[in-house]
């Protein structure tokens, strides 16, 4: 369905719909999926890095989602409120909420005895949420609290909590609710464009320094046209002042950043504390340490005065550059702004049918001599979009379905939303949600069968980072590269859920699972039949039992120091080879049907996965028919009890005269009569 002539109300309707049509498909409940929906959204414009749902409550404290960013040393916690009646006011519910947030919090860092039942009880996910908040103090300098809501809130309040430690941690509340995640949709599809009107808007006004009378004025940004022939962009270099920037991104944050490869994350980093320091100690000075702001526009209105020449209204301004610098100005509290200046680049866009793109590429460039993450830029390689091309074309045996992968961050979900009912339940049967991976999931993926678990642990950005390198030296994009990725999300899939059965809350699941995945590559030189794993979508049977005596080995290693800090060290994955070198894993890792498995073309491929697809039940039914109707020879029979045990055991037809006869005997029993529901 098409969002662009929505009003909030059936934007919220449809939103509504559109999580209840998940909640179904992926059997969770509509408050999960609502969560995921809105720190979806909160993540594409980059207002939060990597967000984990984990719903806990506990007396007064509660939680639907936390986010550790290391790089912006912030800690973010998160609570979903649920309206019973369509986009209904929840003002009175938001107090509460951040309250429960702040108990959440600090009952986290009671060690000896955290919330009323203690910890053993508590899910994996409880488990990383409490050790993740615990880790972070000392080294985060802001919290922020969010609400999220499909209600509306009315000028939300910046609500400031006490810190009883007195700690020097500053604390954020943020707001979002359906009319900002509506404001959030219409700027993605450039409905919705921010109007600068200096001259009228008296939220813009200052005081005038030369009047006795407290009276406002009009700001007076005053600028320089860049004389070129530009056909595509009319360049203006402006000077504003400090107090009205700060003025125009508190109304609007971060959808002035939209644009912007990156959004401010409210980081305390060493850049946002130098500027911080300018702003309070010389802000004079701002304007020669700073290099101001990059910022694009539709259109612009300019007023002359003598030779100096004023910009008095901006349409569908953003900063593309210098979201650190004037988030930074907007928070400095207690500081005069009026003092401080910054230097300001107008991109006005004439190429109006090119306009997106061309703001994009100011973007990019913009940012380039920045410290900006690789990810925001990688979408467009050409090994990634060769991956997404293979992955369109490769169909996996046994399910005779596709692996989708998202080459660009919400894709899946966009493409889902263009589409009419029928044509949705044929991509969903096409590629089911759960066969979707993401550029980082594959980067993960490969950098921990490379043998580099401490990367892996790192952040997503570092991780993705060291596999783009990897993957630039010469690696060949091809169906075996995209089976393999397949086979290791599988097996990577199948060590996380024997971690979850054998580690329960202990330490941090997925790096246990990290470490486990590339033990394995260790021990077998990177050489298991991940072949196997592709064809049969599972893995060997024989290997379950030596994920279990990896995963084991592994957790005891990680149970003497599974801290953050120390899983993210090389030294980490080191000591962990020679612990394993040291401990006896007598299974073998590779099994005599690896060893045995022919080479067969793909129509025999296809015999032997439509052999394998015969249920088990089937041959169940088929056997009790036989034996009703007195049909098919004992040797027939005993076949088809063959079949059931294999079944039950977990064991493939491997050579194609074996699926042959099973397919002939399955025809053969059809013939006679046998009828089993919508059998294969």
């Amino acid at each position: 369905m098409n969002t662009n002539d929505m009003n909030i109300k059936d934007f919220a309707q449809y939103v509504e719909t559109s999580v209840q049509e998940w909640a179904d498909n992926n059997d969770t409940d509509i408050n999960t999926e609502l969560i995921r929906y809105y720190l979806d959204c909160m993540e594409e414009c980059g207002e939060v890095s990597a967000p984990e749902i984990c719903i806990f409550s506990e007396g007064k404290a509660k939680l639907s989602a936390y986010d550790y960013n290391d790089e912006a040393e912030s800690l973010d916690l998160f609570l979903f409120i649920h309206v019973s009646s369509l986009a209904s006011r929840v003002d009175s519910r938001v107090q509460s909420g951040i309250n429960s947030l702040k108990e959440f919090y600090d009952q986290c860092l009671k060690l000896k005895s955290p919330f009323k039942g203690g910890e053993k009880d508590f899910s994996s996910e409880v488990q990383d949420a409490i050790n993740i908040v615990r880790e972070s103090k000392g080294k985060v300098n802001v919290i922020r609290f969010y609400i999220l809501t499909d209600g509306f809130v009315s000028s939300p309040p910046e609500f400031i909590v006490s810190d009883e430690n007195k700690a020097e941690i500053v604390y954020e509340c943020n707001i979002w609710d359906i009319a900002r995640i509506y404001r959030q949709d219409q700027i993605k599809k450039g409905n919705d464009k921010i109007v600068i009107d200096f001259e009228n808007d008296k939220n813009y006004f200052m005081p005038n320094k030369n009047s006795k009378n407290n009276e406002l004025i009009a700001p007076k940004v005053q600028c320089l046209k860049v004389d070129d022939d530009n056909p595509y962009v009319d360049t203006y270099l402006a000077i504003i002042s400090g107090d009205v920037l700060a003025k125009i991104y508190n109304q609007y944050r971060t959808m002035l950043l939209e644009k912007n490869v990156r959004a401010f994350l409210r980081n305390k980093s060493k850049v946002n504390k130098r500027i911080m320091a300018t702003i309070k100690n010389k802000p004079e000075m701002f304007f020669s340490y700073n290099n101001g702001i990059s910022t694009t526009a539709s259109d612009v209105e300019l007023k002359p005065l003598g030779r100096t020449l004023y910009l008095t209204k901006l349409t569908d301004w953003q900063i593309v550059n210098g979201g650190q610098t004037t988030a930074s100005i907007a928070s400095a509290q207690g500081c005069d702004l009026s003092k401080v200046f910054v230097q300001m680049k107008v991109s006005v866009v004439k190429n109006k049918e090119n306009y997106s793109e061309i703001v994009k590429d100011i973007s990019t460039c913009a940012n380039s001599q920045t410290g900006i993450k690789q990810s925001d830029f990688e979408s467009g390689d050409k090994y990634l979009i060769d991956m997404e091309k293979i992955s369109k074309e490769e169909i996996s045996p046994i399910t005779n379905k596709k692996w989708f992968f998202e080459r660009m961050r919400g894709i899946y979900a966009d493409t889902l939303a263009c589409l009419g009912k029928y044509d949705k339940d044929s991509f969903k049967e096409e590629f089911p949600k759960d066969q979707m991976l993401t550029k980082i999931d594959v980067a993960r993926l490969m950098v921990i069968w490379n043998m580099k678990p401490h990367i892996a642990c790192n952040s997503r950005e570092k991780c993705f980072a060291s596999y783009m390198r990897t993957l630039k030296e010469g690696t060949n994009i091809d169906a075996s590269y995209w089976h393999n990725v397949v086979a290791l999300s599988i097996l990577y899939k199948t060590i996380d859920k024997c971690v979850d059965k054998l580690c329960g809350q202990k330490g941090f699941k997925s790096r246990t699972t990290a470490y486990t995945m590339s033990a394995i590559s260790y021990l077998t030189e990177k050489n298991l039949n991940l072949v196997y794993i592709w064809k049969n979508q599972k893995v060997q049977s024989q290997l379950e039992d030596v994920i279990e005596r990896v995963v084991k080995t592994v957790d005891n290693f990680l149970e003497r120091d599974n801290s953050r800090s120390f899983t993210k060290n090389a030294k980490c994955w080191e000591e962990l080879k020679d612990w394993i070198d040291n401990t006896s894993i007598p299974v073998s890792l590779t099994t005599p049907e690896d060893n045995n498995e022919e080479d067969y073309n793909e129509e025999e491929e296809n015999i032997i996965a439509q052999a394998n697809a015969i249920s088990a039940d089937l041959w169940q039914a088929m056997l009790d028919w036989a034996k009703t109707e007195n049909r098919l020879s004992l040797i027939e029979r005993r076949n088809i009890s063959g079949y059931i045990k294999r079944k039950e055991n977990g064991r493939l037809i491997k050579k194609v005269n074996q699926a042959e006869n099973a397919i002939a005997l399955k025809g053969k029993a059809e013939l006679l009569g046998f009828t089993f529901g919508t059998s294969l």
